[in-house]
């Protein structure tokens, strides 16, 4: 079997990127939205949420360990470790959302 290169994105491919941004939404903005309300990627269009200031939604993903602290998604793991059993490299592309962000995926990874 030919050597494969996996390039694989972490938010809400193998992480479960949405339901914490959601619940943390729900905690903070005592809100009752749902996985399934998100219908737009741009939180802010949310409905049971647009009333809420932009900077303040998508400011829960700066706090401190927001991106180390996401749960992986069901499978995801046994998946990847798979591939790499399998004889595969397996390389994560992220996108940082905010200076720390960066570290925090990269510690996610190695825990």
């Amino acid at each position: 079997m030919k050597k494969l290169t996996v390039l694989c994105d972490m938010d809400s491919i193998v992480t479960d990127f949405l339901q914490s941004w959601v619940n943390a939404i729900n905690a903070k903005f005592n809100r009752k939205v749902q996985y399934d309300d998100v219908v737009h990627w741009d939180m802010a269009k949310v409905d049971k949420i647009k009333d809420i200031n932009s900077g303040k939604i998508y400011g829960i993903m700066r706090k401190p360990m927001f991106f180390y602290d996401l749960k992986p998604l069901d499978g995801a793991i046994d998946t990847m470790q798979k591939i790499v059993r399998d004889g595969h490299d397996v390389r994560f592309l992220t996108t940082p959302a905010n200076p720390h962000s960066a570290m925090e995926k990269l510690m996610w990874v190695d825990k």
